[in-house]
């Protein structure tokens, strides 16, 4: 990303807070509006339901209602966490999972044209499609969501329901997602050339970071996962994104996608050094991939962004070194 062509800068505050939080910090990129921290594609109401809100459109619900285009979130962690969560959800309370999960599908495809038009969501997360009850499950009636009738008239949108035991992995398959549990399946499924919709749910929270699927990328088991979810066979995020761009690009009237390398915060908040810089390396590796997909196929326009940093992480350092002996060093 060091090489891009041009560079800009931006300061994020929210509605309510000069500091702002991931949601409002991503969903003022993809809606052009700022919101309260804990909110994303809405504005700030009175009532105490954290999904009837006035909403805001996002870039990709535009870009699905008017040209067709379709969506893809790819993320390291959690698909309901808050940077995922401000491409397609609408919601005062960023951490209400089964309800934005929930939404994703639910809102997927709507009446002419409309929804968040979502063909390939990647990430962890898969808490939150299990079934209550289900070792692991996350899902539950406080993070769910129910919209009055006239609401949900009003928006556009189905009502939700309060239904902690929906088996959501299920109804995605139903709806035409191919599903990926580890980094071999997601080669192969992404591969077919039938595949249009692509799911793919690594981890039951935030998948691994790089300097840890690095150090046990391929191993058999994992003590953390239950017996209804995978292996810890995660991929990497740049073979996320190759999977992702593969995908999209057979709606041949566009796509708009997310690649976030998510824990490059959350390493930063833990002021754990190597594990935020591998997993900048990691995001920079998935930098490429979009890059290299866009000198080959053109009409496309990549953008980095960060919503926020954190922990005011900085690099410093000097050579003692020559730049032709630092050269002539082992790689």
């Amino acid at each position: 990303m060091d090489d891009f062509p041009v560079y800009g800068m931006v300061m994020t505050s929210s509605l309510n807070a000069l500091v702002t939080d991931s949601s409002p910090g991503m969903s003022c990129y993809t809606t052009g509006s700022k919101s309260m921290n804990g909110q994303e594609g809405v504005y700030p109401d009175n009532t105490a339901s954290a999904f009837d809100n006035p909403r805001v459109e996002y870039l990709g619900e535009i870009a699905h209602r008017r040209f067709g285009k379709v969506v893809g979130i790819v993320t390291t962690a959690d698909v309901e966490d808050a940077t995922p969560g401000a491409m397609a959800a609408h919601t005062g309370n960023r951490g209400a999972g089964t309800g934005i999960c929930d939404q994703y599908l639910d809102e997927n495809d709507l009446v002419n044209g409309r929804g968040n038009g979502i063909a390939v969501l990647l990430g962890g997360g898969r808490r939150w499609f299990l079934p209550a009850g289900t070792p692991g499950s996350a899902r539950d009636a406080a993070t769910d969501y129910q919209l009055d009738a006239g609401t949900a008239t009003e928006l556009g949108v189905p009502s939700g329901a309060i239904d902690p035991a929906r088996d959501l992995l299920a109804d995605f398959r139903a709806r035409g997602f191919g599903e990926a549990r580890t980094a071999a399946e997601l080669d192969t499924i992404a591969s077919n050339p039938t595949t249009q919709k692509l799911i793919g749910l690594f981890s039951l929270a935030n998948m691994n970071v790089a300097f840890d699927k690095i150090a046990d990328r391929r191993a058999p088991g994992s003590s953390e996962l239950t017996a209804d979810t995978p292996a810890r066979d995660q991929p990497m995020l740049d073979e996320m994104a190759r999977a992702a761009l593969t995908v999209l690009d057979r709606n041949r009237k566009g796509f708009v996608l997310l690649v976030e390398g998510a824990s490059i915060d959350k390493q930063s908040h833990l002021m754990d050094a190597d594990r935020a810089i591998w997993d900048t390396i990691e995001f920079d590796n998935a930098v490429r991939a979009c890059r290299e997909f866009a000198e080959r196929e053109g009409n496309t326009l990549v953008i980095v962004v960060s919503d926020h940093e954190c922990s005011g992480f900085s690099v410093i350092g000097a050579l003692k070194r020559t730049t032709a002996q630092m050269r002539a060093l082992p790689s």
